[in-house]
């Protein structure tokens, strides 16, 4: 019979430390928490075992130290996703879709951002749902918002001019709208959203008939820090490579988007949903360099110019014609201007043509310097619109 020895207290535990190490890992790695009172009759086993046979010592301390390696609470390992709650994100709210004034912005806080679009509203016109965008506008020097079509000067309460919401007038942007029109599914849109913090809505046109019930929404993703105009254009075309099936107008400067409404037939489909995740950055997205998109297009112009000459006396009547009409319609939209110039410089017109259809009655509000910054910015954009835009303008259809 194998002879019995007797061990203290402290001799016990100092045994089941050292013979720890033949512990089955699945067996440390538990982090459930041990109930108090299932600790107290672990303790109290130690307390009382005092002998132990020698020959069967190893089987009893391994057992033993399993329920002392159960006790142990591990930490967990996901690094815990961090609360933006009280991160601040740049506002600006428009009456409705059409409203061209940048006048009413506000810093607020990411919690009370999503409060705000989370409000549902019954509306069944689209163009008259209150709309945001997350752009900051210039609080002086700003080109000023004027009526459409009389082209008064919008006036705050005070008597005093608000800027207007054009490009001209943007400065940085605080948080990334993002727009499907069923280019995706909500399910795909928050997999490709899954890492970032977002608010997701869906937009009028969701699950309607007219197109084909499919899913129709918008994601708001904000930035660590604001981006500078500048900044965003470099990224821009990154962003529409990641988000496939986006709306590209989404990542127009200046643009606005409807809020969450819809009619009231369709409003058992309406929903929101938040993710909570890590704030987007400026190095998510691969930067583009402006001055090769400067040079591409230039040489774009040149090959077109060439192509022209085999049609002189045809494309000058017809060039003649265009400029006429584009200068006796009168637009009134930032958006389709912006459209026309780049039109204009991928077709060869000049900065005088632009300058004059512009002042002569297209947008009549603009000045030469206005042109002249906007014509600019033409040189450097990668829409691809062309003449046969231009036509469509003469004719009206365009966007309002």
């Amino acid at each position: 019979m194998n002879a019995m020895v007797k061990k203290t207290n402290i001799e016990i535990i100092e045994e089941i430390g050292r013979l720890s190490q033949y512990v089955n890992e699945d067996s440390i790695c538990k982090t459930e928490e041990v109930k108090t009172n299932e600790q107290d009759d672990l303790n109290q086993e130690l307390v009382t075992s005092t002998e132990v046979v020698e020959g069967s010592r190893l089987p009893f301390m391994i057992e033993s130290t399993r329920k002392a390696a159960e006790t142990v609470i591990v930490p967990n390992r996901v690094k815990p996703v961090e609360n933006h709650d009280n991160h601040t994100v740049h506002i600006t709210i428009f009456e409705n879709f059409y409203d061209n004034r940048a006048g009413f912005s506000s810093d607020i806080s990411w919690k009370e951002f999503k409060e705000l679009l989370s409000e549902h509203t019954i509306e069944s016109e689209k163009t008259n749902i209150t709309s945001f965008n997350c752009w900051r506008f210039k609080e002086n020097d700003f080109e000023p918002a004027r009526r459409e079509k009389m082209g008064q000067l919008h006036l705050d309460d005070n008597g005093q001019p608000t800027p207007a919401r054009t490009a001209d007038n943007c400065t940085e942007i605080s948080a990334l709208f993002l727009d499907f029109d069923g280019g995706m599914s909500i399910r795909d849109g928050i997999k490709l959203c899954k890492k970032f913090e977002h608010f997701g809505y869906t937009s009028s046109g969701h699950k309607k008939k007219k197109s084909g019930y499919v899913d129709k929404f918008r994601m708001v993703l904000p930035f660590e820090k604001p981006i500078s105009k500048d900044d965003f254009l470099k990224i821009r075309d990154s962003i529409k490579e990641w988000a496939v099936g986006l709306d590209k107008k989404s990542v127009d400067i200046s643009r606005l988007f409807a809020g969450y409404a819809c009619d009231e037939d369709h409003s058992v489909f309406a929903e929101t949903w938040s993710n909570k995740g890590r704030l987007l950055r400026f190095e998510d997205f691969k930067s583009k360099n402006i001055g090769f998109i400067q040079f591409r297009n230039l040489l774009m112009q040149k090959m077109r110019a060439a192509e022209r000459k085999e049609h002189d006396g045809q494309y000058e009547q017809l060039r003649g014609i265009l400029l006429r009409k584009l200068t006796n319609h009168f637009v009134g939209y930032e958006p389709t201007w912006n459209m026309v110039a780049v039109a204009m410089y991928n077709e060869g017109f000049s900065l005088q043509d632009f300058t004059d259809v512009t002042v002569g009655g297209m947008m009549n509000s603009k000045t030469v310097e206005h042109c002249e910054a906007k014509w600019s910015r033409a040189q450097t954009s990668n829409l691809t619109c062309d003449k046969g835009y231009l036509w469509n303008v003469t004719k009206g259809k365009h966007d309002r």
